[in-house]
């Protein structure tokens, strides 16, 4: 069988960078009103031409259809089946009914594999981009350009999912960072845990599997036992941050005979948007703290980790202003901007003396503004040497806050 092969050669769209770069907003795209819950999933399967499969069952009010990819036969190649076990994502994607019947009618010698080429404006049109949807090892996600949200999951996944415990905070990148319904946490280890993320500021949150509460979830290696409270409740089990200083804390969780490693990050530094650029000498970080506070209430640090091997501590500074995420020219005279419920983002910045380049990384801590030389304010983000931005990672809009370092 021939393997064809075919490439995105079209620049990702405003909505798609908001979303890479960590921010949420439910864009929708020009095909939102004709949508009427019937899709094509098109993969490569080693034939001559793609395989493809016609939904018609997908949840059009933005909430998840879930599937089982031994459910999910190829329409056009016998015997063909999807499988959501470390899948392919260039090589596969979604397209609206509605537009590919209007543009096979017009093109009648067209097939799916136009589709997928990418080649032209039309084209890409009709094949949905997945909004950075993450790539789980058994479980394949896809966000239709904001038309629908799809999981199809292999008999492999475990899916773990979290949210606020109380009202009164929900940072915009949380929705994109734990954007999927159910992270995969099947073949995580005490060394290699799944991370979900949440702000300092949410205290109190409920972790839960798929299939509802897990067994039991428990809190491992903490040096303080009692920094962390875990306690069953409806559904899932609430765990108690008591003290801020535990940021990174690892959890035990057994299902049945099964055991998973989660991690919960807890951060209010987040990479900027736009992305760092290496090529440049201007640091900026994004600090998430509650919507009654300003800039001038907390004081940001960062150690620069040069590739020399030297390091190097800087205090960084409010912005008196920033560009508009989604329209460069336009300029923002602040230092905050909305930074979801009950929160503010603010923008601090730094020259560094040498191109980004140079550096492996930056550690951030902050901490509350007002201590003197004889007390401290405390701490809002980051313990031991701080929260990590890894400069070393490929891809300008891949996720870098790495929470592996400290």
């Amino acid at each position: 069988m021939k393997r064809f092969s075919y490439k995105r050669t079209v620049a990702p769209t405003v909505a798609a960078l908001a979303v890479t770069a960590g921010l949420f907003c439910p864009l929708t795209s020009v095909h939102a009103d004709s949508f009427d819950g019937k899709a094509y999933l098109i993969w490569d399967c080693g034939e001559e031409t793609p395989c493809y499969h016609l939904f018609e069952d997908i949840n059009t009010d933005n909430t998840y259809t879930i599937y089982s990819d031994t459910d999910i036969e190829a329409d056009n190649h016998a015997e063909k089946t999807f499988s959501a076990v470390n899948v392919d994502v260039d090589n596969t994607t979604f397209a609206l009914k509605t537009a590919y019947d209007t543009y096979k009618a017009a093109n009648p010698d067209h097939t799916m594999q136009d589709v997928m080429e990418y080649e032209d404006g039309e084209h890409n049109r009709l094949a949905l981009n997945p909004m950075n949807a993450p790539r789980e090892a058994n479980a394949y996600t896809h966000f239709g350009d904001w038309n629908f949200k799809v999981l199809i999951k292999s008999a492999d996944y475990a899916g773990a999912s979290i949210k606020n415990a109380t009202d009164g905070y929900e940072p915009d990148f949380g929705a994109a960072l734990n954007s999927v319904l159910y992270h995969d946490v099947s073949g995580t280890t005490k060394a290699n845990p799944a991370t979900l993320y949440v702000i300092p500021q949410q205290t109190e949150i409920i972790l839960s599997g798929e299939a509802g509460a897990f067994d039991s979830v428990a809190a491992v290696d903490l040096e303080n036992a009692g920094a962390v409270t875990v306690t069953s409740v409806a559904g899932g089990h609430k765990i108690t941050f008591n003290s801020a200083y535990y940021d990174r804390v690892i959890f035990k969780v057994t299902k049945g005979t099964k055991t998973y490693y989660i991690r919960i990050f807890r951060t209010a530094v987040q990479e900027p948007f736009p992305a760092i650029e290496t090529n440049q000498k201007v640091i900026t970080a994004l600090v998430y703290f509650d919507e009654g506070k300003t800039c001038a209430d907390y004081e940001v640090s960062a150690k620069l980790d040069y590739k020399n091997g030297t390091q190097k501590t800087i205090k960084m500074g409010a912005a008196t202003s920033f560009e508009d995420p989604f329209d460069p020219s336009i300029i923002v005279n602040s230092c905050y901007e909305s930074g979801g419920e009950g929160l503010r983002k603010g923008h601090y910045t730094y020259t560094a003396d040498v191109n980004l380049s140079n550096l492996n990384g930056i550690y951030f801590t902050v901490s509350k503004a007002g201590s003197t030389s004889t007390t401290y304010a405390g701490t809002l983000s980051g313990s031991k040497k701080g929260i990590y931005l890894d400069l070393s990672t490929s891809g300008k809009y891949s996720r870098k806050i790495n929470p592996d370092k400290n």
